[in-house]
């Protein structure tokens, strides 16, 4: 991500608060979050923003899909274990258990999914490996 987006986005949470619907319509909650999604670089202001999502998410601004890749990203930059299992690579997607360490594992991702009314892990899987499967020109 680049650092000027990240800075102009660390500078107007500081500001105002991460930018609500109301203020840049839902199109633009979804944006900042693109932003905040890819500020790897910079894991402390990507995790400090991770309220503000979440209110977004419970005000309906931003649906539980784009939440749960948030805080998995979150989770995978601070080495803790994922909630939503949306943050692998198609290599890990292809293990049994999905990338996950043990079937426990796959069955506590799956209940956190339920609850956040996402599409269970295998559906996600089977989208994403199509999503960034080798096309012939590649």
């Amino acid at each position: 991500m680049d650092a000027n987006n990240v800075k102009w986005l660390s500078m107007l949470v500081r500001s105002q608060g991460f930018p609500t619907a109301a203020q840049v319509g839902e199109r633009g909650v979804r944006q900042a979050w693109l932003l905040a999604q890819h500020a790897d670089l910079q894991p402390a202001f990507q995790a400090s923003l991770l309220p503000e999502l979440e209110q977004r998410h419970a005000a309906g601004e931003l649906d539980g899909m784009t939440l749960s890749r948030f805080i998995d990203r979150v989770l995978v930059a601070q080495h803790r274990a994922q909630r939503y299992g949306t943050q692998f690579t198609p290599e890990a997607w292809a293990t049994a258990h999905f990338g996950l360490p043990d079937d426990q594992s796959v069955q506590e991702v799956e209940q956190n999914r339920r609850a956040l009314g996402i599409m269970p892990l295998a559906d996600y899987v089977c989208m994403m490996s199509y999503v960034r499967r080798k096309r012939p020109s590649d």
